[in-house]
């Protein structure tokens, strides 16, 4: 299943959008179309399906600590996943959705410290959640569209993000502008 998995999706004929590998841990997460995330583990094929998205999966991350995996569908909504059991932990929903992302990718991160994930939101604004609660705790809010990369430094003291019209480099702890690079 895993290996047809791959060389369909290799090949382009595969509906899922994504297919993340996590080596240290024997589970592979592999998004389908009909709205099941399937947490394969492949050493014990019997791990259960779990439900996840019920629209297209845009994005997905694995905490430096190697203990949660977050995912992010179209309407940015995040689902935060035990990454050894494939248990669905919480769900979070970046505020005053209009619109699909319309099948791009959306940035999501852990912080290095693994307490907080840092995704794209609509509205041009960048969010930090806290995943203890599932609480918003800090927004940025600088980009005219949704970014489309993000990356917090190893310090967690800068953060750097780009969408179509600029760069952005952040001091994470006031969520204020450091420095930013307008482009075409």
């Amino acid at each position: 299943m895993i290996r047809s998995a791959a060389k369909a999706l290799m090949a382009g004929r595969a509906s899922a959008p994504m297919l993340a590998m996590f080596f240290f841990v024997s589970i592979v997460l592999v998004p389908g179309a009909d709205g099941v995330d399937r947490l394969e583990d492949t050493q014990h094929p019997q791990l259960s399906v779990q439900r996840g998205h019920s629209n297209p999966l845009e994005g997905v991350a694995v905490s430096p600590s190697r203990k949660n995996i977050v995912t992010i569908d179209s309407q940015y909504e995040l689902i935060l996943w035990d990454g050894m059991s494939g248990r669905e932990i919480r769900r979070m929903r970046c505020p005053q959705i209009k619109q699909e992302s319309g099948g791009l990718n959306i940035p999501v991160v852990f912080t290095p410290d693994s307490r907080f994930v840092v995704s794209a939101c609509p509205d041009g604004s960048i969010s930090v959640w806290n995943l203890t609660n599932g609480e918003i705790v800090k927004r940025f809010e600088g980009h005219s569209r949704p970014a489309k990369s993000l990356a917090v430094a190893q310090d967690q003291k800068t953060m750097v993000s780009a969408s179509d019209d600029s760069i952005t480099v952040w001091d994470f702890q006031s969520a204020r502008v450091a420095r930013r690079c307008q482009h075409a």
